[in-house]
């Protein structure tokens, strides 16, 4: 069906980023959104990407450990209705 939107507890971790796979246990209120575009179960992570731009990860692109920050709680697939 495509990407989705999904929650993220936002912390300065999430935002210091630069690359690799992110891990972080930060529990508290989401305060950011990000795209799941993809998955590998070999790292064990999504693929997302930030609205942050080209600074951020590997080129607005980063990868997050499942349940890191609570990544991907409330997950959701928007059907925009267009035939």
């Amino acid at each position: 069906h495509g990407p989705l939107v999904a929650p993220i507890v936002f912390d300065d971790c999430l935002l210091a980023y630069k690359g690799g796979v992110f891990n972080e246990k930060t529990e508290g209120k989401v305060g950011h959104v990000v795209l799941l575009i993809g998955w590998d179960d070999d790292r064990q992570a999504w693929l997302v990407k930030n609205s942050w731009g080209e600074k951020w990860g590997e080129k607005g692109f980063g990868w997050i450990k499942y349940g890191s920050n609570n990544i991907g709680q409330f997950a959701a697939w928007i059907d925009a209705g267009i035939d």
